[in-house]
């Protein structure tokens, strides 16, 4: 899939998000999981910065998260549908991305942290 750049702002506060070409509907249930959770949250806004994605070591690096506890909310932010994993073939390097659905979470917390 290709992204495409798109920034919004909010009080001053830019906001980058990363929207993809294929959109899925997140439930209400995901949303308030995501939200309540303040590991997912930090995930998706590291990768929010990040327009053209990132791997597991980068996300580990920025976060501070054990691997432990990023592996399992990476699992989990991917099951709902939020962020997107790519494995490269051969290399066994897998990247993650922030999806529209996921970019939408960040769009509606961004007055929140600004």
């Amino acid at each position: 899939m290709t992204g495409t750049e798109k920034k919004i702002e909010h009080n001053g506060a830019a906001c980058k998000i990363a929207a993809l070409t294929e959109t899925r509907v997140v439930g209400r249930e995901a949303v308030v999981s995501i939200i309540k959770s303040s590991w997912k949250i930090i995930v998706l806004f590291t990768l929010n910065s990040e327009k053209d994605g990132m791997f597991y070591n980068d996300i580990h690096a920025k976060t501070g998260m054990t691997s432990r506890t990023l592996a399992a909310v990476l699992k989990s932010l991917v099951s709902e549908g939020v962020v997107e994993r790519r494995e490269y073939e051969g290399s066994g390097r897998v990247e993650y991305r922030i999806t529209d659905a996921g970019s939408k979470i960040i769009s509606s917390q961004c007055p929140l942290i600004s």
